[in-house]
């Protein structure tokens, strides 16, 4: 199948290829098949390259460091390839696979926050993040926005608010209240309209509801009752 990968640090790069691509990764970009997914290890052929970024512009003539993609295997007695999208070493490469190859370190995978919304978008990774954290989230482009994001920003700020709010909510819970160990799945959780989070559990007293409202939800960033 051919598809254009278009770089998922969204630089501007984009290779034209053929390969075994991901059905649900690929979309029409003005009416062209394109993927932020790399395809499968080792089925791209016929690499074009249709654009790329001024930072990367040397990467097409770059060394390729094949070190970062092989591993020594102690029963082979040889370094094996565990890693990486083409065979190494290439063999009369052109300028569109080593930058292909060097452009290894940007990975893509598709998020979809079903239990909050339903909006979709491409999250994307630098392996070589100067920070040593590889799943450090660099880039995100929404592929649908649900009627509560319509506004909001390309990084997704209020839909990981909003997850990170319902998690630490649910903890606070099952820490506040011994009884709720190993009871923590009965917890229910709604959005109201001003998305604004709501919990209720089956074993909490008025009591506890109250104690519940009463503490301080510092590292909670949207309003939290419990009912």
């Amino acid at each position: 199948m051919k598809a254009i990968w278009v770089c998922p640090s969204l630089c501007g790069c984009k290779i034209e290829m053929d390969g075994e691509f991901d059905h649900a990764s690929l979309f029409y970009d003005a009416g062209t098949l394109s993927t932020y997914k790399h395809p499968k290890p080792y089925t791209a052929t016929s690499l074009n390259i249709l654009s790329v970024c001024l930072a990367h512009i040397p990467l097409k003539t770059a060394p390729i460091d094949e070190a970062q993609f092989f591993d020594f295997n102690d029963d082979l007695g040889e370094l094996v390839q565990n890693r990486g999208y083409m065979k190494l070493p290439l063999v009369n490469a052109t300028e569109a696979e080593i930058l292909y190859v060097n452009l290894y370190r940007y990975t893509a995978q598709m998020w979809s926050p079903s239990s909050i919304c339903g909006c979709k978008l491409w999250q994307s990774w630098d392996r070589n993040d100067p920070t040593g954290n590889s799943m450090i989230i660099q880039k995100s482009h929404f592929t649908v926005r649900c009627r509560h994001h319509k506004n909001d920003t390309d990084d997704a700020v209020a839909v990981r608010e909003e997850c990170e709010s319902v998690s630490k909510a649910i903890s606070l819970l099952i820490t506040t209240f011994l009884k709720l160990d190993g009871r923590q799945d009965e917890i229910k959780w709604r959005f109201e309209p001003d998305r604004s989070i709501v919990l209720s559990h089956s074993l909490l007293t008025q009591a506890d509801k109250d104690l519940a409202n009463a503490l301080p939800k510092p590292d909670i960033k949207k309003p939290v009752r419990i009912e």
